[in-house]
């Protein structure tokens, strides 16, 4: 039996690190025989998007003790053949560690919930046909002491230009001030780009207090992506609010009931059920026939579950190796090297990726 330790604190290790998490603990677990075990607490985006998925999920399960770390660049083979039974695994996965020769394979475990798969369907539907997908990752990465690439409006300005003319483009950030922004200096008719919203709401959601919620699913790492945290921490402030300074269980379990009956009708749906914002964009993405992604693993997992003709992706990802040197000046580019190629040519080799520079227009900041 194996399990893995995974920074459980940092609320950015969303979707599509859970992802890489599954691929690599899985194929470890395939090739080597190990039941691999988690608790009631891990994984949570990817128990909320797909269905039937291979994980034995223990609530009185205590990781183990003993540990085997690995360096992220060691290799899958290195990391597979030197897991210990009865071990936590300990290593940040990344395409160099958790691709193997049955990566395909595991990947098709990965089948979206009936539910959100018919209501992006839906959704899509209205378009009449062929979408492009455009994936405007900011959120963390707008802090340059994050040491990553953040993606401007020329990325995808050219990005559109390989495409087909007057497509519609369905919009997906967890910033859209940013997205907005993006689109207002791309030199292409507004009126094709859909900023995603609320698929579940049919992008027509009439809730304000859902409306506010959803924000703080998609902006605030408070909240962790967990409507639950988000309710006892309203149902705090409300009843501080009232005068209760040190409210007893059944104040606070009214309170956050007050609350949730406080919604319409089908937001307390969405929340009761614990349908995310995320697990809807993430599969409406899969079905765009075309997608312009950010370099970020949520919109290239998005690509390698779809079956797009054509996916346009950015050329520089990392700015500096080590986030905690914080002496370097922010890079514009490499000089036009793909850098992503070199670390994942099993995706971004394939004949249907086409890379695109995206310079950094942060350049003259100075990490200090």
């Amino acid at each position: 039996m194996i399990t893995f330790q995974r920074k459980k604190d940092n609320p950015n290790l969303g979707l599509g690190n859970q992802i890489s998490y599954y691929i690599m603990m899985r194929s470890i677990s395939i090739k080597r025989g190990f039941d691999w075990v988690i608790t009631n607490s891990e994984l949570k985006y990817l128990r909320n998007t797909f269905e039937n998925l291979n994980l034995n999920i223990n609530s009185e399960f205590e990781p183990f003790i003993n540990e085997v770390e690995f360096d992220n660049n060691v290799g899958f083979e290195s990391i597979c053949n030197g897991v210990i039974d009865e071990h936590m695994v300990r290593v940040h996965p990344t395409p160099v560690n958790y691709y193997s020769d049955i990566y395909d394979q595991v990947k098709s475990e990965l089948i979206f919930k009936q539910d959100i798969k018919a209501k992006c369907e839906e959704f899509k539907s209205q378009f009449g046909g062929e979408v492009i997908g455009m994936h405007i990752r900011a959120g963390d990465f707008e802090d340059i002491f994050n040491g990553m690439f953040l993606c401007d409006y020329d990325y995808y300005e050219n990005a559109l230009a390989e495409l087909p003319a007057d497509l519609p483009v369905l919009v997906f950030s967890d910033n859209k001030t940013r997205a907005k922004q993006i689109i207002s200096k791309l030199s292409y008719d507004a009126s094709r780009f859909t900023i995603v919203n609320d698929i579940y709401q049919n992008n027509q959601g009439s809730d304000s207090h859902m409306e506010r919620i959803d924000h703080l699913m998609d902006y605030d790492g408070t909240y962790k992506h967990d409507y639950n945290i988000y309710f006892l921490h309203q149902a705090g402030i409300n009843l501080n609010i009232k005068g209760i300074q040190n409210p007893n269980i059944d104040q606070i379990n009214q309170e956050v009931k007050d609350i949730v009956n406080s919604l319409d009708s089908t937001s307390k749906t969405k929340v009761i059920t614990g349908k995310y914002n995320y697990s809807y964009d993430f599969c409406l993405m899969s079905m765009c026939e075309y997608i312009i992604m950010g370099n970020s693993t949520y919109s290239m997992f998005a690509a390698q579950l779809g079956n797009p003709i054509k996916v346009m992706y950015p050329k520089y990802w990392i700015q500096i190796s080590d986030a905690q040197d914080i002496t370097q000046t922010i890079i514009r580019d490499y000089g036009g090297e793909n850098q992503i190629l070199d670390l994942a040519e099993f995706i971004f080799g394939n004949d249907n990726y086409y890379p695109v520079e995206n310079p950094d227009h942060r350049t003259i900041t100075v990490v200090e």
